[in-house]
């Protein structure tokens, strides 16, 4: 056996558990380009990378509703928009289903309303194939009205 190959092994270790080249020692070893192992044996990372093992991307600062793949990024997440993925740009968000009406979120930006059994409409407010607009009291609660509804005398 040659001397080089009696070497292997032990360089193999060496990688596999993190020694650095000051001869400190990191288990688990910190991630090969984005930290190092400080004499200390403890995994600094490099700026913009974060986590025990220096294997997590920073996110740009005020990023709300985003990720990073390299470090300062900000991908928003589905529904989210903007420079620091703040706004919200699903159409659900708004609840334009009237009268217990199930909002869905398309794709595209639009939306659906699932209506309930006596509603119809883009946005379930038709009843009995007649228009209606909803009265909404000040607690917040909403219910239809039609133009053939019984008025009160006063």
């Amino acid at each position: 056996m040659t001397a080089t190959a009696a070497l292997l092994p032990v360089l193999l270790l060496l990688l596999a558990f993190g020694r650095s080249a000051h001869g400190a020692e990191c288990f688990p070893a910190c991630h090969p380009e984005n930290g190092f192992c400080d004499d200390d044996s403890v995994c600094r990372c490099q700026p913009g990378w974060q986590g025990p093992l220096c294997d997590q991307c920073v996110t740009f600062p005020g990023c709300v509703n985003g990720v990073c793949v390299e470090p300062w990024q900000c991908i928003c997440k589905d529904g989210w928009d903007g420079h620091l993925c703040d706004l919200d740009i699903r159409a659900c968000t708004s609840t334009p289903c009237a009268n217990n009406g199930t909002c869905l979120d398309l794709d595209d930006g639009q939306y659906e309303c699932s209506c309930v059994p006596g509603f119809s409409g883009k946005d379930c407010q038709e009843m009995d194939g007649r228009r209606t607009c909803c009265c909404t009291t000040t607690a917040g609660r909403s219910w239809p009205s039609t133009s053939s509804s019984p008025r009160r005398s006063t």
